[in-house]
């Protein structure tokens, strides 16, 4: 369950505090994260801060799977999941190729494109989300079974063994549904709306990929939308509870504008602030900013401390990849392990990526 947005906190003690102390306001149990007062304050810091550990794994190269692009990792203690549009490839945890899950097609055994997908015991679970459908296959790659979804969801995550949940997207400004719980056939059981509406609207309709981040952490589900800087927990009830709010200042993104622009050629996130992903683990909150620029936030829970930084590479890692810089992706099943993925600098064009994989401190 990803997509392609990125923010990063942490809890940063090596000798001496380089946090913003003050950035965090707490009321009642809702944390208050304050970025503004630490996005001119960047710290530079090498991975070993942060982490017990960092793996890199090279992705097997043959004629059956070769990758142009990764859209996602999943990753479990067994197997390393990369979705590419339209293809699903599965490698065990060394890096070797095992098969394709799926194939593209319009069949009722295939996939348009693949949003996003989860990793079972022994299933692989996509997210068909042009055609609005799940489909199930075995870890062997055979084909189990679909369902057809009955709404226009945009994004799904997995609640529990046997209901998802699907995100709709406020394209109109009037979508009367925000989440939408649907058991494993397909069937609505519960929704949760909009709180409000945007009747003030311009000629110019604003379509976002992605512009809802789903994220299972502590067996619970979590929610950040693009627009807005709230982290929701979605409770046993179906019902929001506020855990954190971000606070980017002037720079924060105004989410009427989406509705009012006059001019296709112009941008709601024109100079703005956007939380894209977050990351969340026992210890850290990664919160990553990345339209504008690759930024991450640290907010270390331990500590109680804010951290707008720069992750360098380890130094065996610097020899290894083009990039100096380690800007988190993914995170595993687990929410214990950092994803990203580079280009090595001693292989031919042609061979895969190489994913980096660090083991956060507890």
């Amino acid at each position: 369950m990803r997509g392609i947005y990125h923010l990063f906190l942490l809890a940063l003690f090596t000798g001496a505090c380089f946090s913003c102390q003050n950035a965090i306001r707490e009321s009642s149990s809702i944390i208050e994260l304050d970025l503004g007062k630490v996005l001119s304050e960047e710290v530079v810091m090498t991975l070993d801060n942060i982490s017990t550990s960092v793996e890199t794994v090279a992705l097997e190269t043959n004629d059956k799977a070769l990758i142009k692009g990764i859209d996602d990792v999943i990753l479990n203690d067994k197997y390393i999941l990369i979705l590419e549009y339209r293809n699903c490839y599965l490698f065990d945890r060394t890096g070797k190729f095992l098969r394709s899950i799926g194939t593209s097609g319009q069949g009722p055994n295939e996939f348009t494109t693949i949003s996003n997908a989860f990793l079972k015991e022994d299933e692989v679970i996509l997210f068909d989300g042009s055609a609005k459908r799940i489909l199930r296959f075995g870890i062997d790659g055979e084909y189990i079974d679909g369902v057809k979804l009955p709404t226009n969801i945009g994004y799904l995550s997995s609640l529990s063994e046997n209901q998802f949940v699907g995100y709709i997207g406020n394209v109109s400004g009037e979508e009367p549904s925000r989440l939408k719980l649907f058991d494993d056939k397909g069937t609505v059981l519960d929704s949760i709306p909009y709180p409000i509406k945007f009747e003030d609207r311009g000629p110019v309709v604003v379509h976002v990929y992605n512009e809802c981040w789903l994220y299972s952490y502590n067996n619970e589900l979590r929610m950040k939308e693009l627009f807005y800087n709230t982290i929701y927990k979605i409770n046993e009830n179906f019902q929001l509870d506020t855990l954190y709010t971000i606070d980017l200042g002037t720079e924060a993104l105004d989410p009427a504008m989406r509705y009012q622009l006059t001019d296709p050629r112009q941008s709601p996130f024109t100079g703005k602030k956007v939380i894209t992903t977050v990351f969340e683990t026992d210890r850290y909150l990664f919160l990553l900013e990345m339209r504008q620029r690759e930024a991450v936030f640290c907010y270390d829970k331990k500590g109680d401390t804010l951290t707008n930084v720069v992750l360098q590479y380890n130094a065996p890692e610097k020899t290894m990849f083009e990039k100096e810089v380690f800007i988190p992706k993914y995170i595993s099943q687990d929410n214990r392990i950092l994803i990203t993925f580079e280009e090595s600098l001693d292989v031919e064009e042609e061979a895969n990526p190489i994913l980096v994989l660090v083991t956060l401190k507890e």
